[in-house]
């Protein structure tokens, strides 16, 4: 069971800590569909060159994608269990997922990035806690 804790009643760092398991969720949900979503592409890719009777351009590109979001997914995971547990070495590790999150983006194929970067586009001054 996931229990936040009462801003007023605890300090900002246990408040802070006790939203982390529930951002975690989120994320890791995030992620699922994500790696989902590559594996999708990654078969069709795969499936269109099986039909072409040729390779196809974009799926080596889509299988580097895959592996890339299984790396951050498993980070991710990694992550959630060392700061369960308080364990400070669950930054980096979060650091490193999101870092594999980003090669994988960058290696979806060019015909399927979107013009907008939602991950770095944002105004991170606005985003304060209160």
């Amino acid at each position: 069971m996931l229990i936040i804790a009462n801003l007023q009643g605890s300090s900002e760092k246990d408040f802070i800590f006790s939203l982390r398991p529930i951002c975690e969720s989120i994320f890791y949900l995030l992620l699922l569909a994500y790696k989902t979503g590559i594996a999708a592409y990654q078969l069709w890719s795969a499936t269109r060159a099986m039909h072409a009777e040729r390779p196809r351009a974009s799926t080596p590109s889509w299988d580097e994608a895959a592996k890339l979001a299984g790396e951050a997914l498993q980070l991710a995971v990694d992550a959630a269990i060392k700061a369960a547990a308080r364990d400070d070495v669950a930054d980096e590790i979060t650091e490193r997922a999101l870092e594999k999150l980003n090669q994988s983006v960058a290696a979806i194929p060019a015909s399927h990035r979107r013009s907008i970067d939602l991950m770095n586009n944002w105004d991170e001054e606005g985003a304060k806690f209160c």
